[in-house]
């Protein structure tokens, strides 16, 4: 039998209880932006989730914090270690939180992050192995084969999709009557979790508003976007984007089921147009990183249908672009 969505709206409501009680995770403003002034129509009501704004610099924290929660207690005891692979944001988010907790910690991360992010990270006493992006899982096997360790996934976890959807309970209590959210897809957890949140939330209550969920993916990272089509989720051999946050390793399986219930379509936007609408973001005041901007970059490439006299949710799902990556990639 085909398996089915799993996380309910109880689990993403008692994650959210926890992770507010940890001290580690921010409920996030949900702010009207100038549509216009971002090469939107003016027509469209468009709002920002800012999780750029979040501890960590990402929306990352809030999975993490709740799988860490609903870990074995030996984990938070320190007796055992947890593991990832991360190159971006949920390894800052995993030496950040677990350094604060006085835990430590390894990630693996693909041979092709900036040294700065790896020194980052080991800056916070968390170990870093590197290897090519295809070997990730397989340097985390043979640690577990080796010592007692814990695998924190960085997207496809039940308790990490709970966690992340919190976000969508937030957006709901700030707007109830959003017309369209528009959420950034690499492995899914965040796509999944606040989808799943909206849509469970509006559909015990079928009287009321329906809001519809598009994911974004690069051209070049349609990892989900083909696994919707294929009716699985699938691995692809090369990913590559501007947004290195959307281009997992290959799509998570549970993230997949809940998109494929919650979500109504993955769209695909070029580089240029998610460098386009940082670069527009930037102008408004916003430090938004590539795959936070992929989300404005989908409603500005038409792909989400006729936006006229709509409310409409961004996710703008983190800022940490140094400076200099910024300034390289808008050329200024």
């Amino acid at each position: 039998p085909e398996k089915m969505a799993t996380v309910s709206l109880d689990d993403i409501i008692k994650a959210r209880a926890v992770i507010y009680a940890s001290g580690h995770v921010f409920r996030t403003p949900l702010v009207q932006l100038p549509g216009e002034r971002l090469g939107v129509s003016p027509n469209t009501k468009l709002y920002g989730k800012m999780e750029n704004m979040q501890n960590t610099g990402s929306f990352k924290v809030r999975g993490l914090v709740n799988m860490i929660a609903r870990a074995p207690q030996e984990l938070r005891d320190g007796h055992v270690m947890p593991i990832t692979m991360s190159g971006g944001n949920f390894a800052c988010a995993f030496a950040q939180i677990l350094s604060s907790m006085g835990l430590r910690g390894r990630v693996v991360m693909p041979d092709t992050v900036h040294e700065a992010r790896v020194e980052k990270v080991k800056a916070y006493g968390i170990q870093v192995d590197q290897t090519h992006v295809s070997k990730l899982e397989d340097v985390i096997r043979d640690h577990m084969d080796k010592e007692d360790m814990v695998y924190l996934h960085p997207y496809d976890d039940e308790d990490l999709i709970a966690g992340h959807g919190s976000a969508g309970l937030e957006i709901l209590e700030d707007a109830s009557d959003i017309d369209v959210v528009v959420v950034c897809c690499g492995g899914g957890g965040l796509l999944a979790g606040v989808s799943a949140a909206i849509r469970q939330t509006q559909l015990s209550n079928p009287q009321g508003k329906q809001s519809v969920i598009f994911g974004v993916e690069p051209h070049t990272a349609d990892t989900m976007y083909q696994s919707l089509r294929e009716g699985r989720a699938i691995k692809k051999d090369t990913v590559r984007s501007v947004a290195s946050g959307l281009c997992p390793p290959y799509a998570g399986e549970k993230t997949f089921r809940h998109i494929k219930e919650y979500v109504k379509e993955v769209v695909l936007v070029s580089d240029e147009e998610i460098v386009e609408s940082m670069r527009l973001l930037y102008s408004v005041g916003l430090l938004v990183e590539p795959s936070g901007a992929a989300s404005l970059a989908a409603v500005r490439s038409g792909l989400l249908g006729n936006l006229e006299n709509k409310k409409v949710v961004i996710m703008l799902s983190g800022s940490n672009i140094s400076p200099t990556e910024m300034a390289k990639l808008l050329k200024v």
